[in-house]
């Protein structure tokens, strides 16, 4: 056997330790999202072309991991394009659609075929396909009663809507007997009107109505971006919030996302994510494709790094070239540049079963680079 069969051989057998270390360090994050509710909210943009197959791929794996699922779809593409076909034209107002009686038409057409279109990639289940032997039951329904936003800036928005109440009862029932939850951004009020809501909106209210594990928007960004240009993987709501104040590092989507995801977390939803589209649903569990949103003062380690006080690879030699009961005496020389508080999560979380799990990956990829 030559050299250069040796190092093929040599990087498939890395390949594939690689391949289980992965496997064995994402079950206990499946263990600890069996039986939890994702609400899932992205745009038309999303729902078209090959996206939409994606997507439907990544849902029919975590339903059979036993997520449960509550997917609200948008249809702002559509909506323009129905438009352009009868010959009117989009008004806008602050980013909020103004809907009158022939764009609601228009409204109801696009969403319509949309939605269907969704339901028609969910119920896949062709031979030699991610979806294969895999059946997902889809529902929907009234679940969302509307309200009219008004007269605002002295603009009548018509039929543009915003949710008066989320029967979050219904969809929990659905969700018990394993359903995927397939909702639009249309609701009706009590007077049976037709309103026209917007996605991230709609996915705010049910994930805070159902007291979601995850709201996870699919956007055209890979997440927050820090001054430097770099990913931000973890962040507080109050720094996300100054953020959106200053206008850092927003894409047109994350700008409209960012205050709904605001409003999520500090309203009782676990985490939320903004993840790259194109990257796909499954990956933002374990790569750095979304940016999380959450209060836990654990995360505060990602913020800090970004600031440029500690180094990262420095912390992950330390972290995971430890024990479960040494890890304060290995980071012990750069315990005074972070928080007690992340200090303290560091240290619980390697009592935990996914810390030996990583600390395999780790040594792996500590190996495949010497």
């Amino acid at each position: 056997m030559n050299s250069s069969d040796l190092n093929a051989a040599s990087a498939a057998e890395n390949l594939s330790a690689r391949f289980v270390a992965w496997v064995r360090a994402a079950a206990p994050f499946i263990h600890a999202f069996r039986g939890k509710t994702f609400v899932l909210g992205f745009g038309g943009e999303v729902a078209a072309g090959q996206l939409a197959q994606k997507l439907a791929y990544d849902c029919n794996l975590l339903a059979a991991l036993g997520v449960r699922l509550v997917l609200v779809h948008g249809a702002r593409p559509q909506i323009e394009a129905e438009l352009a076909r009868r010959g009117l034209t989009p008004r806008y107002h602050n980013g909020l659609r103004v809907t009158d009686a022939a764009a609601l038409e228009c409204v109801k057409a696009a969403v319509a075929v949309t939605r269907i279109e969704m339901e028609a990639l969910l119920s896949q289940g062709l031979p030699n396909t991610p979806m294969a032997g895999s059946f997902m039951r889809v529902t929907g329904g009234n679940f969302l009663t509307a309200k009219p936003v008004g007269v605002v800036d002295g603009i009548d928005h018509g039929f543009t809507g915003a949710v008066r109440k989320v029967i979050a009862e219904e969809i929990v029932a659905d969700l018990d007997q394993q359903n995927v939850v397939l909702m639009s951004s249309l609701g009706v009020s009590p007077a049976g009107e037709i309103f026209n809501m917007s996605m991230e909106a709609v996915a705010e209210a049910v994930a805070i109505a159902l007291q979601a594990e995850k709201l996870i928007y699919l956007c055209d960004a890979p997440g927050l971006l820090d001054a430097r240009g770099g990913l931000i993987e973890a962040i507080t709501a109050d720094d996300a919030e100054a953020m959106l104040r200053a206008g850092q590092g927003l894409t047109e989507d994350l700008d409209l996302y960012l205050p709904c995801a605001i409003r999520a977390v500090r309203k009782g939803v676990g985490q939320i994510a903004a993840a790259d589209a194109h990257v796909g649903l499954v990956g933002h569990f374990k790569d750095a494709t979304s940016s999380y949103l959450s209060a836990f003062p654990g995360w505060e380690l990602i913020h800090v790094e970004r600031q440029g006080r500690i180094d990262a690879t420095a912390i992950r030699d330390a972290y995971f070239g430890a024990t479960p009961g040494t890890v304060r005496a290995r980071l012990s020389d750069l315990a005074s540049q972070m928080p007690e508080s992340t200090l303290g999560f560091l240290e619980r979380f390697a009592q935990t079963p996914c810390y030996p799990a990583l600390q395999e990956e780790w040594r792996i990829d500590r190996k495949s680079v010497v």
